[in-house]
Parts: C-alpha cells; sequence; structure tokens
C-alpha cells in the first residue's frame, strides 16, 4: 500500500483545496470540535500522532458534514471505528 500524501508533498493547489472543503463543512455547520477532530484524525493516519478518542471519531462519524473534509480521511476513520 502506498503511503498518505505528506503535506511537504501537496500542492500549493491541493492545499488551497482542502482549505476550501474545511471552510464548506463550516459553513454547512460543522462543529469547530468536529473539524479539529478530523485534523488530528488525519494526522494519526499519517503516522504522526496518536488517534482521537474512540467516542470522538463516532461523533465524526455521526455528521456526515465531516465527510466533505475529506473522503479518504473520513473512511480511515470508518474502518478503525469498524473494523
Amino acid at each position: 500500500m502506498q503511503p498518505p500524501q505528506m503535506p511537504a508533498r501537496r500542492t500549493a493547489e491541493g492545499v488551497v483545496a482542502a482549505a476550501r472543503a474545511m471552510d464548506q463543512a463550516r459553513a454547512e455547520g460543522l462543529p469547530d470540535r468536529l473539524l479539529l477532530v478530523m485534523l488530528a484524525a488525519r494526522s494519526a493516519w499519517w503516522g504522526d500522532a496518536e488517534w482521537p478518542p474512540h467516542a470522538q471519531l463516532v461523533e465524526v462519524l455521526m455528521d456526515q458534514r465531516s465527510r466533505i473534509i475529506d473522503e479518504v480521511v473520513f473512511a480511515a476513520i470508518k474502518k478503525r471505528v469498524r473494523p
């Protein structure tokens, strides 16, 4: 399996697209705390941090607006919560 794309390898367009997705999710009402959980989960998926607590990951899955931020990380969270 190929490792996830690291931030240093992102193009400027990729960074802008990620920021737009976060803005869109927030505009649609995603609570900031769930955005922070998604960002922490992304860091954990990259191997740079510990995974957030199970209960927080479940909250992310329960709010479909989280999916807007990053479909791949959302799927990784889903796999981690429901192996």
